[in-house]
């Protein structure tokens, strides 16, 4: 079998000559210089939208200043997550925060942990912890564990079991004692 030396053996297409190699190598300068001109382009818009992005950073950093060490932060869209810790809150953390979360799941039904974690703030607690949605968590995915709540789907829980009627810790509120006036929608969790 006698190989053409003419064909590109990757083509499998003749070399091309004369005016239509000139032909097609102006229109590849062509489209050299168009992807260049594309490509500054796409420069200049990077660092524009770069330099638009540190500067809605900057603005959201001054609007929405921490207000607190603790605790969500507004959205991206500056609607507050959570209701701030009330002042001379109660920190509850281990068994006093799981008996707590099933005391409120009991009383208002199926919650996501935001939910939850909103209504803690409403009846004056907050989670004693470096990063309390963790913690909150941790605390329904225990009671989960031990049979006392369902998650009903991920961050989703509700109770199983009636809160104690004795305190619910030594020397704390007995559960229906928190919920005294308190009405509750999911619409309101950021309001306070």
């Amino acid at each position: 079998m006698s190989e053409n030396p003419r064909i590109d053996p990757m083509f499998q297409e003749r070399p091309v000559f004369g005016a239509k190699r000139r032909a097609i190598e102006a229109r590849c300068d062509e489209l050299r210089r168009t992807v260049a001109d594309y490509d500054r382009q796409l420069d200049a818009l990077s660092k524009a939208r770069r330099a638009a992005a540190q500067e809605l950073k900057t603005h959201r950093r001054r609007l929405l200043a921490r207000l607190a060490s603790r605790g969500r932060q507004p959205g991206p869209d500056g609607s507050v997550q959570l209701p701030p810790v009330p002042h001379g809150a109660t920190w509850v953390i281990g068994r006093r925060l799981r008996a707590l979360c099933l005391a409120i799941l009991h009383r208002f039904g199926p919650l996501t942990l935001a939910e939850l974690h909103a209504l803690l703030h409403r009846i004056q607690f907050a989670v004693a912890s470096r990063y309390p949605a963790k913690a909150l968590a941790d605390a329904c995915g225990h009671e989960h564990d031990v049979g006392r709540a369902r998650r009903l789907e991920r961050g989703r829980y509700e109770a199983l079991v009636a809160p104690p009627k004795r305190p619910l810790w030594g020397g704390g509120p007995r559960a229906e004692a928190l919920f005294v006036g308190l009405e509750w929608s999911p619409s309101d969790q950021a309001h306070n």
